[in-house]
């Protein structure tokens, strides 16, 4: 039998798990053992549905509900959700008042849900102590009906989030909703909630008040066709939601003419979500010639759901945003066929690639825009040498695309070529598309099949060397699908799909989120390095003011005293302005509106602000490194900026030079700083191993040694030595000292470096094989596989510079 995680927790939090279970359920855990027989009993929540006493008498009911509510009068109720029906045994109108007013007044309620399940009639008069409540946090109502009473006062101080469905103020005004009669009355109800949040309103006669924190509306205009009597619809006067960002909300073509009403009144709205529907009211057309603010301006995101692709109105709408929104980002819209269901996902798409790099990064960015797009996408997750390829090949030839990410690894699969030339036989016979993606890999080399892509394919010809005919299908498809019009990703470029992913995925949308993003555990971990890095970045990037619209107030650093939340040493909410406001919002009517100074920080910085004055040009960032200020990121002054000048040593250009192989720069690096971990640094560090040499077995292992006093090191070397035409030296400074001072003809120097450099790197490989894999290997052996890395090195040189690669591969191959 499993271990029972959830009965090993402590009864607080089992109390919190079952709060999320209605009643009827919780009760149920007490047959588990006596630990839970009365623990549901303490459950800060009751959560009853009609339903569930349909078996009870109305006063095992009452009794029930009476009980459990006496038995937490001690303790804060956090949540107390009815749904109710008169016409069921389930209690009475009066006794569910009475558990509301204790749950409100005694028991001080935070999450109150009710609905009436009565469609008929609305019967259920709640009390009036709900809406003067202290301790709501949320409110949700359907199908209630509050008694007129214009000298009540409806005051929610606490209140975040309000659902209000089907919501009238009495039985008179049910009547006139539902039928073509006016009423000369004001039958709207007034509610004081400065807290709120998220409004979800599916009435036209409740109106909010203080409204100065709303960051979402769920709008519901259905009520305005149900209005029969009224042929128009008008908001007046209709209020300015200057914080809020998002909507989401349900239109009809008959409410069009509402919609625009709405975006004019949120001049900072960047997301727009509609549920799209044709209606078969009249129409009331959307004045399209106007453009609200918010669509010139901060509009950043549209999504258009259930749209009828065969109805005016709705392309209409799609049009008039993809015409008029200067900033959009994205726009999605949602199709509905004619029987009003979604289309389908579209035709798989096969994406061919190779390397865990691309598949923690890029690909996963890929494959989560085109999922999100309802877009099939297949990708081998895991590559098992000699899995049976027909399987793949099958869902190449049920696919209608094909992503091809190219990178300098894609050569050394045999795989992934196989994969191509089915992909080529499959676009030949125009039964699927092939977009290739260089991957930080020109064009030019995969049809040439230089670099480290060619060197890696020439490998592979030679392992695959009996099976002619199959490498030259390798070579057709190479050649073909490159010249198809694709996508070249070099480096993180400005509109790079990493950077977009970052900007994205990371920033939520926004370079400037960048100061406020916190490192999780759930980023890659270069991002958190980036993260990390802010504090250090900060005084350099520099952002100037134009128009402000994207300049955060509080984190962006916009003026001389940087980051003005540190500066003026306060809490942003202190000074009235919020987190996330922006430079320009709070200059309005060509001056600032900030509270009077207090301080002499805020002197100071209400004196600079003076001398600023917005214009219509957009903002801009600048690098400022020492004074000295470019618009483009420098890799070299930054680094010197980090690292502070240091002296240049003489042997960086025996290390570090044009043309040479990274891998082993980087190895030669560690040797020439003595960081490899040889067994004379591994027994310093307290570590028992045996000091002598894996290669000669005779002295005592250390890089001096290595390189080359040891007998067999020595022997590779002179060689190497030989074929270079250099006089070989025994001891690593001498052949230190001999690199850094060579004075050669360019192509010679190179070819020297380069053989010197793979000479060490193979020697280090041989040592870890002995001992990791207790392998050996001849000199000759490891002589074959340097002398094959050198020539295919120097064939990479032919397209850039065929002389040269003519003269380094003369002398190498002179004394074969």
């Amino acid at each position: 039998m499993g271990y029972d995680r959830i009965s090993a927790l402590p009864d607080c939090l089992r109390t919190q798990i079952l709060l999320w279970l209605p009643t009827r359920d919780s009760i149920k855990t007490s047959v588990l053992s006596t630990r839970w027989r009365n623990l549901w009993l303490d459950v800060p929540g009751l959560d009853l549905h009609s339903n569930d006493l349909d078996s009870f008498s109305k006063a095992a009911t009452n009794n029930f509900g009476n009980s459990f509510l006496k038995f937490n009068r001690q303790t804060r109720l956090q949540k107390f959700k009815i749904n109710y029906d008169n016409y069921k045994s389930f209690g009475n109108s009066s006794q569910i008042r009475e558990w509301l007013v204790t749950a409100v007044d005694h028991l001080g309620v935070q999450h109150l849900d009710f609905k009436d399940q009565n469609a008929t009639c609305y019967s259920c008069f709640l009390p009036v102590n709900i809406y003067q409540s202290k301790t709501l946090v949320s409110l949700k109502l359907q199908r209630v009906v509050v008694p007129k009473n214009p000298e009540f006062v409806f005051s929610l101080p606490c209140l975040k989030i309000m659902h209000l469905k089907k919501f009238v103020t009495t039985l008179k005004i049910f009547y006139l909703t539902f039928h073509p009669v006016r009423s000369g009355n004001d039958d709207s109800v007034e509610i004081d909630a400065p807290r709120l949040i998220k409004y979800m309103s599916f009435s036209d006669r409740i109106v909010v008040k203080n409204l100065n924190s709303l960051l979402k509306i769920d709008i519901d205009t259905d009520f305005n066709i149900k209005i029969g009597g009224f042929k128009s619809f008008i908001i007046i006067p209709f209020p300015k939601f200057y914080n809020l960002a998002h909507i989401q909300a349900a239109f009809s073509s008959s409410s069009l003419s509402l919609l625009s009403v709405f975006l004019e009144s949120c001049s900072n709205l960047k997301s727009l979500i509609l549920d799209f529907s044709v209606s078969t009211e009249p129409e009331q057309k959307m004045d399209l010639t106007k453009v609200p603010q918010c669509l010139i301006s901060t509009l950043e995101r549209v999504e258009i759901n259930k749209l009828n692709m065969w109805e005016g109105p709705g392309m209409k709408l799609a049009t008039y945003f993809i015409m008029n929104s200067a900033v959009l980002k994205k726009i999605k819209v949602v199709p509905m066929t004619v029987s009003g269901e979604e289309v389908p996902p579209q035709h798989q798409v096969f994406i061919n690639y190779r390397g865990d790099e691309l598949r923690k990064s890029f690909l996963g960015f890929v494959v989560k825009a085109m999922r999100e797009a309802k877009i099939n996408v297949f990708t081998d997750e895991v590559e098992v040498k000699g899995r049976d390829l027909q399987n793949l090949f099958r869902r190449i030839e049920e696919s209608r695309v094909a992503v091809v990410i190219l990178s300098e690894r894609y050569t050394e699969s045999s795989w992934c070529l196989d994969e191509l030339v089915k992909m080529k036989e499959q676009m030949d016979q125009d039964k699927l598309v092939v977009i290739p993606i260089f991957y930080r890999l020109g064009a030019t080399n995969c049809k040439r099949l230089v670099g480290t892509f060619g060197d890696n394919f020439r490998n592979l010809e030679r392992e695959y060397r009996s099976e002619p005919e199959r490498i030259k299908k390798w070579k057709e498809a190479l050649i073909s699908i490159p010249q198809k019009v694709g996508l070249t990703l070099a480096g993180h470029r400005p509109g790079s799909v990493w950077v977009q992913w970052f900007k994205e995925v990371i920033l939520k949308g926004s370079v400037h989120n960048f100061w406020t993003t916190k490192p999780k555990q759930s980023f890659f971990w270069f991002v958190n390095k980036l993260l990390k890095l802010k504090d250090t970045i900060f005084p350099l990037v520099k952002l100037r003011i134009q128009n402000g619209e994207s300049a955060l107030f509080w984190f962006d650093n916009w003026t001389p005293f940087g980051s003005l939340s540190d500066h003026l040493s306060n809490s942003p909410s202190r000074l009235g302005i919020p987190p996330h406001a922006t430079v320009s919002s709070l200059f309005r009517n060509g001056s600032w509106h900030l509270p009077p100074a207090r301080t002499e920080t805020q002197v100071q910085l209400q004196a600079y602000l003076m001398t600023i004055t917005l214009t219509e040009d957009q903002d801009y960032y600048e690098w400022e490194i020492n004074g000295q200020v470019s618009e483009r990121f420098k890799t070299g002054e930054l680094y010197a900026y980090l690292c502070a000048e240091r002296a240049d040593v003489q042997w960086s250009k025996a290390v570090w030079f044009s043309g040479g192989i990274p891998r082993h720069n980087f190895h030669t690096w560690l040797s020439v700083l003595d960081r490899i971990p040889t067994r004379d640094r591994l027994i310093s560090w307290g570590i028992n191993v045996d000091a002598n040499c894996l290669l000669c077995n005779s002295m005592p292992e250390s890089r001096n040694h290595l390189f080359f006093s040891c007998s067999f090191s020595f022997q590779l070397w002179s060689k190497v030595a030989s074929k270079l035409e250099i006089q070989p030296q025994r001891g690593w400074e001498d052949t230190l000292n001999q690199m850094t001072a060579l004075h050669l003809q360019k192509s010679h120097r190179l070819l020297v470096l380069t053989a010197w450099q793979a000479t060490a790197y193979w020697l280090w490989n041989e040592r870890n094989a002995r001992l990791h894999s207790n392998t050996f290997r001849s000199v000759d052996s490891i002589f074959k596989l340097l002398d094959r890395q050198l020539i295919n090195k120097v064939q990479s040189f032919r397209e850039l510079n065929p002389r040269r690669s003519s003269q380094m591969m003369q002398r190498w191959i002179r004394f074969a």
